[in-house]
């Protein structure tokens, strides 16, 4: 037949459908020529079971297979298009589809009913972006060893739930500047660490009252200040800091506890995070290799390990000192790993709706999703046993030792402490007091303001307890500042027992909330001083860590019940650090000096009868009391330091119960015990930084975990929490943009 428009097709009307050999007899066929064809992908095909469907779809499919074996061995069938023709090949035809994607499927069943899980009917479909495209394409090429990346895992605030979109919010717009030079004259600093509170100081249409100063309610204010909110930090203290600032003891300056930062490598996360809220402008400089040293066992019988960092060092090493673990190294590394990569989804158990949370928990979607979850639950102790039976390795592993024995901590935080210095640790020029320094002045530049001698008593709440301000003590009667959104950085326990009155805190979604978590030790800590300098007293910036024994499960727990007069002379572990020798600066600030501090962990009823009496007031039995815990840590740190006793000039010590006026429960600078019981996934999800309280929220140490890294992360989750959006979005596409620039420069 002539081409002309349309497509010619033979049909008939009797017979077999599928019976091609029908089709040759010309008689039997008719033609028509097709103008518009269209294809139909859902096939009406009438069946009354299961088996007549599957047999119908066979029959199709053979028949199929036919017509286009038989269309290849004759000539090929012609469609033309408008007027002109163009051939296309069934075969070709065919190439134009493509097999579908598989699905894979979770069916979960509950005991409870839908009420206690607080589902419902409606369907939820879940984006980890609204950048399809990158998002999938990068999902499908991944890994077959790596499919816990799920593309479909949500993050959400509160109950809403709330996508994770990859826009920018204007956190990370502009520029990070060059670091400027180090101010070293103390009353500039101080005018910037020391504002005092004044009502006339107060900003008027606040937006946010932050209660404290420490990294977690500074990293929250700034992050808000700089996304446009007007802040208001209040201290109670007459320095700004928290833990980062500093103080002066007969000439000697000691940080209050800062001792080192990892993960501050280039283009890592954290360096990220902290150029963003200091404007890129603290000097840090780089330690050792030689992170820890650690000591097993007492005075003569005592064996060192050392910790060195480094991607792939650190773990050679450690093979090194074992030779005979060294499956249990690279499995413990693994841990490491894996803990590190896949953190984030412990956080977005914090951010999605909790009957999602427990959902995915109970399920055990969560372990499908990646061994985090159960790395989290399981104590240190039970997962190195699993690997080797050596307990030295097992100390050495949860040597960062902040309360907890191994069979009571989580395998997973102890993992996260010893990678935070793989990659190298760093210590601020100028001491630990930069960082509130110039992290406030990026505050106030964004209209932001820090107040000291700012004591709140209370948070104000109103009948429906919806937070509206809080209660300043002054001179006179106190001072009500209001805003919208209380956030408060002074720990779970003093924030809900101390500044909520009695009728909110017998709320029971307030009491739950609270006995999620434990209060943690106290902290006991000594500071001396020497007139002398690194080389005259043999000593470097790498931290020691003692321990009498590695049987450090047995010896904590005898320590902590012991008696009260028995305990100074039975303290079974301390740390060392040496903070001028990590200060590349002291040496011409300080010429001539040199200064050490320890810590160990004490239990708080050992202090308790000076407990609530002015520090002026305590007399000589307190002090003894406190020097006998002073100089049993001093003689035993010189036992491994032999100079330091005879360049001695002062020996300064720190109880839980005058904790640099923190106002920490029970003198515990890391706040709530990070015990197995708080690292269980669903206690994860339940403290969040949205509080039962309206308005109130929650950042620092108890949001997220110990240390400055764990508050800076609490105030990102804070600041998230606030604005109802994901802000390490935007630190993560700023991390990728910065990541880009070097491999341009590199190529």
């Amino acid at each position: 037949m002539e081409e002309e428009s349309g497509v010619t097709v033979a049909y008939r009307l009797d017979g077999n459908l599928f019976n091609i050999r029908r089709f040759q007899a010309v008689t039997k066929l008719q033609f028509a020529r097709v103008l518009e064809l269209q294809y139909a992908d859902d096939c009406a095909l009438v069946s009354h079971t299961p088996e007549d469907l599957q047999s119908t779809l066979n029959a199709v499919v053979r028949a199929y297979r036919r017509i286009c074996e038989y269309q290849e061995t004759r000539s090929p069938l012609s469609m033309v298009i408008g007027s002109s023709a163009k051939t296309t090949r069934i075969q070709d035809y065919l190439h134009i589809l493509k097999p579908g994607k598989g699905f894979f499927q979770v069916f979960a069943g509950f005991n409870p009913p839908k009420e206690e899980l607080g589902i419902s009917s409606t369907n939820i479909r879940l984006y980890k972006c609204n950048n399809m495209d990158e998002m999938m394409e990068e999902y499908f090429d991944s890994d077959k060893e790596d499919p816990h990346d799920v593309s479909l895992l949500p993050l959400c605030k509160g109950s809403h739930l709330t996508y994770l979109f990859p826009r920018r919010s204007g956190l990370c717009k502009g520029t990070v500047s060059p670091p400027g030079p180090l101010v070293v004259d103390q009353k500039k600093k101080d005018r910037v660490l020391r504002k005092e509170f004044d009502e006339f100081e107060v900003p008027r249409n606040l937006d946010v009252i932050v209660i404290g100063s420490g990294i977690g309610g500074l990293t929250a204010a700034v992050t808000l200040a700089k996304l446009g909110k007007k802040v208001l930090v209040l201290e109670q203290d007459k320095q700004a800091g928290g833990l980062c600032k500093t103080f002066t003891e007969e000439g000697f300056e000691f940080d209050c506890g800062f001792h080192y930062v990892g993960q501050l490598h280039e283009n890592g996360f954290l360096k990220i995070a902290l150029d963003l809220i200091t404007d890129g402008q603290v000097h840090f400089a780089e330690q050792d290799s030689h992170v820890d040293t650690v000591v097993i066992g007492k005075e003569t019988e005592c064996k060192e390990y050392t910790i060195y960092s480094g991607k792939k060092q650190m773990e050679a090493h450690l093979k090194k000192q074992f030779p005979n673990d060294t499956k249990a190294v690279e499995e413990l590394f693994k841990i490491m790993k894996i803990c590190s990569k896949k953190i984030h989804l412990l956080c977005m158990l914090k951010m999605v709706p909790l009957w999602f949370a427990r959902f995915i928990l109970w399920s055990g979607i969560a372990d499908l999703i990646s061994p985090v979850f159960r790395y989290s639950r399981t104590s240190t102790t039970d997962m190195v046993k699993s690997f080797t039976s050596n307990r030295d390795l097992l100390t050495v592993f949860s040597q960062i030792f902040y309360g907890v024995p191994p069979k009571n901590s989580s395998c997973m935080i102890d993992a996260l402490f010893l990678h935070h210095s793989k990659r190298g640790v760093y210590y601020p020029k100028g001491g630990a007091s930069e960082i509130p320094y110039h992290i406030i002045q990026v505050l106030e530049k964004h209209g932001g303001k820090v107040l000291v001698n700012a004591p709140v008593s209370s948070i104000l709440v109103d009948g429906k307890q919806n937070a509206y301000g809080v209660a300043v003590k002054t001179g006179g009667a106190d001072a009500e500042i209001r805003a919208p959104v209380i956030i408060s950085n002074a720990g779970l326990f003093t924030t809900f027992k101390k500044l909520l009155t009695p009728e909110i805190q017998s709320n029971p979604k307030i009491q739950d909330y609270i006995h999620t978590l434990k209060p943690g030790k106290g902290f006991f800590q000594v500071f001396a001083g020497f007139n002398a300098t690194k080389e005259e007293l043999g000593i470097s910036s790498t931290n020691m860590r003692l321990y009498k024994s590695n049987n450090m499960d047995d010896i904590m727990e005898e320590y902590f019940n012991s008696e009260k007069e028995d305990a100074p002379d039975s303290i079974p572990m301390m740390y060392i650090s040496f903070p001028s020798a990590k200060d590349p600066t002291s040496c011409t600030r300080f010429p001539g000096q040199s200064r050490m501090v320890i810590h160990t962990m004490v239990t708080p009823k050992w202090f308790g009868q000076w407990n609530n009496i002015n520090e002026t007031e305590r007399g000589e039995e307190y002090e003894r009391y406190k020097m006998r815990f002073a100089n049993h840590l001093f003689d035993w740190a010189c036992v491994h330091f032999p100079k330091l006793k005879e360049k001695l000039v002062m020996l300064h010590a720190v109880s839980p119960i005058n904790m640099h006026g923190l106002g920490a429960t029970y003198g515990s600078m890391l706040s709530a015990e990070h015990s197995l019981e708080r690292c269980q996934p669903l206690n994860i999800a339940k403290i969040r930084c949205n509080t039962p309280v309206k308005n109130l929220y929650l950042s620092g140490q108890d949001v997220f975990s110990a240390g400055y890294s764990g508050a800076l992360h609490g105030g990102l989750l804070c600041a998230s929490s606030v604005v109802d959006h994901c802000l390490y979005v935007d630190l993560l596409l700023l991390q990728k943009k910065q990541k880009r620039k070097v491999v341009k420069k590199l190529e």
